[in-house]
């Protein structure tokens, strides 16, 4: 039996092993991830070439969207599907409790004058998109996605037709993601790292777009207040509360685990930073391999922290989205998320990192009137989508149960080609090989 890490298999070997046994069973986990070009869609395809083979595919978050869901049940084969909740009777015992507490935060009065201001740019941004016909009159705010939606519209219409409104309404779009993203860094992530994009901001960026919403008059006065708080070091109430619920966790168990969750390198650089000045506290940042702001981390350190975690020279991880998922990160008493997301199955996977061995705790990190309050509703909505859809498509499995098929043995012997099996190239590895693989896989037994 050989377990793989097929990503590594499919892009750093480049070894493709097709195995001709009589029998062949095909275990997946995470199986969200088996849409587009994912190693798990190659492989599952080879592996249907073998005439009996059979896939067990495991999920705790296949996403909420019913066309992407269906993408995973057709790339694995998937004729039949079971939905497990946690209060079902059959599985509840294996389950430990999780609480979930939500913790709210408030921006001060001089901080929320400097979010009416960008707010203020923000619309008058989105009235010049109006003016256009390119967006409902109705509408005050977009979001990122309206946003991307809008500008692929903008240039699929360039393609028919040369248009000044078209170029000028595509400039304007782009100065308003950029100034979304700047707002959100605002509202719910770090004053300093919010004056810190704004600044490259307008010295990366020259364009019409960036120098009309810099001539802005609320723009204006929102860049010279939120220097004022980075000369003054101050820090968004979010760091404070962190500070403050990771050294109250600490006092009560010294022996606690902690990951806590930021979206940004940045942010869980800052975090790190600020609370390895609480007592007894040891903490890392860990985060992936892809080169930003030179942080970045190899997977052999990423496998020292996680060691040094499991063995307790660590007792604090602030970890990006890659911890999130496919790690084996040990036992974890707390999980904070420094920002609620709007993916379902990130929430689900950030929240599955507690409570595996013993009660789970997370705690959620809100800014009151901020996008933080609409990620969480957006999340929770999506998972309750999840299910309606899963619910939508094992209806569908039953309702064909009654014909005449035989599962994925019969599907597949009625669907193949005239092609004998004895015409299929198969890759005979040799010892060589295997070592190779040995030594640049996560090869386990």
């Amino acid at each position: 039996m050989f377990f793989y890490i097929f990503s590594n298999l499919f892009y750093e070997c480049g070894i493709y092993v097709l195995f001709t046994y009589n029998e062949f069973w095909f275990y997946v986990v995470e199986a969200h991830r088996g849409v587009g070009n994912y190693a798990y869609c190659f492989i599952s395809n080879e592996i249907s070439k073998i005439n009996n083979f059979y896939t067990l595919c495991l999920s705790a978050s296949p996403g909420s969207d019913m066309e992407k869901i269906e993408e995973v049940f057709s790339n694995f084969f998937i004729d039949h599907t079971e939905i497990k909740k946690e209060n079902d009777k059959d599985i509840k015992s294996y389950i430990n409790e999780t609480k979930i507490e939500k913790i709210e935060v408030e921006l001060d009065s001089f901080q929320n004058e400097i979010k009416n201001d960008l707010q203020k740019t923000l619309k008058n941004r989105i009235d010049e998109l109006k003016y256009f016909n390119f967006v409902n009159q109705n509408q005050n705010t977009l979001t990122k996605t309206e946003i991307l939606n809008l500008q692929g519209f903008l240039r699929s219409q360039l393609q028919v037709k040369k248009s000044n409104d078209l170029f000028d309404a595509i400039s304007i779009s782009s100065g308003i993601m950029k100034l979304i993203h700047g707002i959100e860094l605002f509202e719910t992530q770090d004053f300093q790292v919010c004056f810190g994009y704004f600044l490259n901001f307008f010295k990366k960026n020259e364009t019409r777009a960036v120098l009309e919403i810099s001539r802005n008059i609320h723009f204006r006065n929102a860049i010279d207040k939120i220097e004022m708080l980075h000369k003054n070091n101050t820090n968004h109430p979010k760091i404070e509360k962190l500070k403050l619920l990771v050294k109250e966790q600490v006092e009560r168990n010294k022996n606690l685990k902690i990951i806590i969750f930021s979206s940004y390198r940045e942010i869980a650089k800052k975090i790190e930073k600020q609370i390895n000045q609480i007592e007894n506290i040891k903490s890392s940042i860990f985060v992936g391999q892809s080169k930003k702001n030179e942080v970045n981390f190899s997977q052999k350190k990423q496998k020292e922290i996680i060691q040094k975690f499991r063995d307790g020279e660590l007792n604090v991880i602030i970890s990006t989205s890659v911890g999130e998922e496919g790690l084996d990160i040990p036992q974890v008493d707390l999980v904070i998320f420094y920002e609620p997301t709007p993916s379902a199955i990130r929430t689900i996977q950030r929240i599955g990192r507690t409570g595996r061995f013993s009660k789970g705790h997370v705690l959620m990190l809100i800014t009151k009137y901020t996008r933080d309050q609409i990620n969480t509703y957006v999340s929770n909505k999506k998972e309750k989508k999840m299910y309606v859809c899963l619910e939508k498509i094992k209806k569908k499995f039953e309702k064909n149960s009654n014909k005449d098929t035989n599962g994925l043995k019969k599907f597949f012997n009625n669907n193949k080609d005239n092609t004998e099996k004895n015409n299929t190239k198969y890759i005979e590895l040799s010892n060589e090989d295997f070592s190779y693989i040995e030594k640049n896989l996560e090869l386990r037994k």
